[in-house]
């Protein structure tokens, strides 16, 4: 499933040495950004919340979203944030958290036994570009497909994520 989706075949184990020797090198609390994409992975969502809770790490689950046109993104294949917490909430209950700084990108929760932390990032049903605080070239921009997420920006010219360091 990991290499499925991170299209480059890097493999999973990798990644969890790199997650534990970040942690021994006293780099935290480390944030493990897992996209959540329907038909696909949306049945890992609990499993990976329950596999760090009481990690010290945290888990950002990201909607799946349009990065250009190299993943054939379609709206149907977006798990909405709130679903996603819904699915945590009914087996280990969540409150929200306030963000750690005005134009904050994940929406906080965390378990309400005091067992840590998850985000979600709901750049497909609540964008967040408008309010960004990163770049100040925003309100300039005429490229807003992030935001409309209609078939009518289906034809828009779009720059590639992975261009841009996304």
């Amino acid at each position: 499933m990991f290499a499925a989706i991170n299209d480059v075949g890097f493999p999973v184990e990798r990644v969890l040495a790199g997650i534990e020797a970040a942690a021994a090198a006293g780099l935290g609390p480390i944030k493990i950004n897992m996209v959540v994409k329907r038909g696909v992975n949306e049945d890992s969502v609990l499993p990976m919340a329950r596999h760090l809770r009481g990690s010290g790490h945290i888990v950002r689950f990201i909607e799946y979203m349009d990065v250009g046109h190299s993943n054939g993104w379609r709206m149907d294949e977006v798990v909405p944030a709130a679903e996603i917490v819904a699915m945590i909430d009914a087996e280990l209950p969540l409150e929200p958290v306030a963000p750690n700084y005005p134009g904050e990108v994940v929406e906080r929760w965390r378990y309400r036994d005091g067992s840590g932390e998850v985000g979600v990032i709901a750049s497909v049903t609540r964008p967040f570009c408008g309010g960004c605080t990163r770049a100040g070239i925003w309100r300039i921009r005429e490229d807003r497909y992030s935001e409309l997420r209609t078939a009518a920006t289906a034809g828009l010219r779009k720059v590639e994520m992975s261009y841009i360091g996304g």
